[in-house]
């Protein structure tokens, strides 16, 4: 987001309880890249993220980063549509955001990943490569606009 929106030093991110542990790691980022965050936790389903922008400081408001979450990946076209109602720059974990209008994602390629787990299950769809578990970390990202 640094890149994509360079006047933009202060920006809200969305987390809740399963991506508590990504919000962590996102304040220590944000230090060392001189960003400032305000998160924003989400607690009660459904989740109301109208009111959750609508208490974001005044000065972080320039863009958006939503962290990985099952719950924002189900409500992934409302919270698409808020962003956009509001002209939010925002970034997503996943390319189905971007699919809904979204400006940008960034994460795993999942769909690598799922074509690395069927050559461990021998599935006959699965290239024929042999690989060790060793070199199993994900060896490509996803870059979406």
């Amino acid at each position: 987001m640094k890149e994509v929106v360079p006047r933009s030093r202060k920006m809200v991110a969305l987390w809740d309880r399963a991506s508590a542990g990504q919000w962590q790691a996102a304040q220590t980022t944000a230090k060392i890249l001189e960003l400032e965050l305000a998160g924003i936790e989400l607690r009660d389903e459904p989740y109301d993220y109208e009111r959750a922008l609508s208490m974001v400081p005044a000065d972080h408001r320039g863009a958006m980063i939503a962290m990985s979450s099952p719950i924002f990946f189900n409500d992934r076209k409302r919270l698409t549509e808020v962003t956009l109602r509001r002209r939010l720059p925002a970034m997503f974990p996943q390319r189905e955001f971007v699919d809904l209008g979204a400006m940008l994602s960034y994460g795993p390629n999942v769909v690598a990943l799922l074509e690395r787990a069927a050559d461990y299950v021998g599935s006959p769809r699965a290239p024929s490569r042999q690989t060790s578990p060793s070199s199993s970390r994900p060896s490509s990202s996803l870059f979406s606009i």
